[in-house]
């Protein structure tokens, strides 16, 4: 399942774009390289702002990568084929990551220029929560000679971080006063995120019976016989002539082999990349309301049968949670999800339509998630 971090939705939610300062452990050395990657009026996101940006979405989704699969891992290196799996359908990881890079550095350049042409400026408070941020880096460094030697690893010092700091700040307050869900002058309207979900979002439950293996008195799974597979199809047909005859698929919950009706009660909520169960999602987003499909998937981790019968969709389900991945973790209702999505969307078709930018190419492709060193 693609997991939605949670500390990336507070910062959506919040419209943040803020790189988090964590310590910068680099292989090999570079000097401060001021080199403008993006312009745009009086404004530059200089190179080592970028690599820096670069470096910390690299290591944030590999971290990510190993607490959930190399628990148990004693060192922290770059792992190649993990940026070349597949992210969606269209872009591996380390492209996603790469593209993810310029798109939150255009993203900051404009919205600080454009706080700047509205004379948007940083208070006095704010100022001083910059100033404080780069003092406890100095103190973690124990000097500023050594924070600027540690810095100018990925093209920064102090003046660069901070000033990095202060656009990502200006650009922040700018979002904020266009797309803050109660008082952006541009936020997305209740209408438009109720009109994405009923396109976007599928409201489900099913019955599963593992048609194809059981679990034998050893522990290991063996394949069913010729008898109880006729048993298990026999259940499959129940289920169905009493979808036919108008019974609710709840009336079956007790056949159910999966734990369906007693993890999700209420329902499941269904979108694209949800669960990392393709076929099931696919199944669910295709079915019209009211009306059930039965899945029959025979080769990978989710063999069985699913029964699944698709509601509609309604403001108790938009309004729910979603499952938190961890204890960690906070849980937020797919409404808030939706406002995310659409807010991103928004932001993203706005720079796009930026033709005042000016980019470096040729630098820019000297750059890749391959050849960026982790953080740590």
């Amino acid at each position: 399942m693609k997991k939605i971090s949670v500390r990336f939705l507070s910062m959506v939610l919040a419209i943040c774009f803020l790189c988090i300062c964590l310590p910068l452990t680099m292989m090999g050395c570079s000097q401060v390289d001021t080199t403008p990657m993006f312009t745009l009026g009086n404004l530059t996101y200089t190179t080592g702002m970028f690599r820096y940006q670069l470096a910390l979405l690299k290591t944030q989704y590999l971290s990510t990568y190993y607490k959930e699969n190399l628990s148990t891992a004693t060192e922290f290196v770059d792992i190649p084929s993990f940026w070349e799996s597949k992210y969606d359908k269209t872009q591996t990881m380390g492209e996603y990551i790469y593209r993810y890079a310029i798109d939150s550095a255009r993203a900051t350049l404009y919205y600080a220029n454009l706080a700047s042409k509205q004379g948007i400026t940083l208070s006095g408070d704010e100022n001083k929560k910059i100033d404080q941020d780069m003092q406890d880096l100095i103190a973690l460094k124990k000097s500023m000679k050594n924070l600027n030697a540690y810095l100018a690893k990925v093209g920064l010092d102090y003046d660069g971080l901070r000033e990095l700091y202060v656009m990502q700040d200006l650009a922040t307050k700018m979002q904020n006063s266009m797309y803050n869900l109660s008082v952006g002058s541009s936020r997305v309207t209740d209408d438009e995120m109720w009109k994405y979900y009923l396109e976007n979002y599928a409201v489900v439950k099913h019955v599963y019976i593992n048609t194809l293996t059981k679990v034998a008195e050893t522990g290991k799974s063996v394949p069913l016989t010729e008898e109880e597979k006729k048993e298990k199809q026999a259940l499959i047909n129940q289920v169905v002539e009493g979808l036919k005859q108008g019974k609710d698929i709840s009336d079956f919950a007790e056949i159910s082999e999966d734990g369906f009706f007693e993890n999700k009660p209420d329902s499941l909520v269904i979108y694209e990349d949800a669960t990392g169960f393709t076929e099931y999602e696919q199944a669910a987003l295709n079915l019209p309301i009211g009306k059930y499909t039965v899945l029959d998937v025979t080769a990978g981790k989710y063999i069985g049968t699913y029964i699944i019968h698709r509601y509609q969709n309604t403001e108790q389900s938009f309004n729910s949670k979603i499952s938190a991945t961890s204890q960690e973790e906070e849980s937020f209702t797919y409404k808030e999800v939706t406002f995310v999505t659409l807010t991103q969307k928004k932001i993203a078709d706005t720079v796009k339509k930026v033709k005042t930018m000016i980019t470096n190419e040729e630098l820019l492709a000297q750059y890749t998630v391959e050849n960026t060193p982790l953080l740590d």
